[in-house]
């Protein structure tokens, strides 16, 4: 029994893979929402006629140094914005919890961030580094658009890329958007981070926005839920 204990403790550490979506009800997720512009349920965090200067989004605090190299399949979804309003479907901060919004990365020059934004009334996806500002940008996707994403990062050659699929099944693939990145590790992710820019108007606004089915897999899983998968091999 004690040789199976070891086993399963070195595999955990090495690498850990849900292989089911995140459940954003799980209480260690947190809400900061006070205008009640997100819905959550398990598998899904969703925004409705959002405006940019609101602050709003949902996050998980992984520990210090937590996240290298990471894969995460996720649906993102968006439906139309007005005046260069941007929201985030996923995004990273080292810095603190509110790090996450896209305004936080801008003062802070620091965080990652895969965000759907308005441009001249088109309709795009960037993927951003806000240390050192490497970023790269989708061709116009519509108003409102469906897509199956597939994130990577990798610690070794600084690299993370973000494969924009038309189909679940992610075999049609739209558009990869790559950057270099200069952070190594980030303790806070974000889903459905807003900008929370307090100084716009309330014609800076995203219609709809959702992430979806969130699937990561990560280099190091976090203590707590090292303990409990042990907890459960026994």
């Amino acid at each position: 029994m004690k040789k199976i204990f070891l086993t399963l403790w070195f595999c955990f550490i090495c690498s850990v893979s849900w292989g089911a979506a995140i459940d954003f009800t799980d209480p260690a997720w947190t809400e900061v929402d006070p205008g009640g512009n997100l819905t959550i349920i398990s598998n899904k965090i969703s925004s409705n006629k959002i405006e940019a200067r609101v602050e709003a989004y949902a996050y998980y605090d992984y520990g210090a140094d937590y996240f290298g190299d990471t894969t995460a399949d996720f649906t993102a979804y968006h439906d139309g914005a007005e005046n260069s309003a941007r929201m985030a479907f996923v995004a990273f901060s080292a810095t603190a919890a509110n790090g996450v919004m896209l305004y936080q990365m801008d003062q802070n020059d620091e965080g990652l961030a895969y965000f759907f934004r308005e441009d001249g009334g088109g309709h795009y996806r960037t993927l951003q580094d806000y240390d050192g500002n490497s970023q790269d940008h989708s061709g116009e996707l519509g108003d409102i658009f469906t897509s199956y994403e597939t994130l990577t990062r990798e610690g070794a050659t600084s690299t993370l890329t973000v494969d924009i699929y038309n189909d679940a099944e992610r075999t049609d693939l739209n558009d990869t958007l790559t950057i270099t990145y200069n952070a190594d590790t980030y303790r806070w992710m974000g889903v459905c981070a807003n900008k929370g820019d307090t100084t716009l108007g309330d014609w800076n606004r995203v219609n709809a926005l959702y992430t979806e089915d969130l699937d990561m897999d990560v280099g190091a899983p976090p203590p707590a839920r090292r303990i409990i998968m042990i907890s459960q091999a026994k």
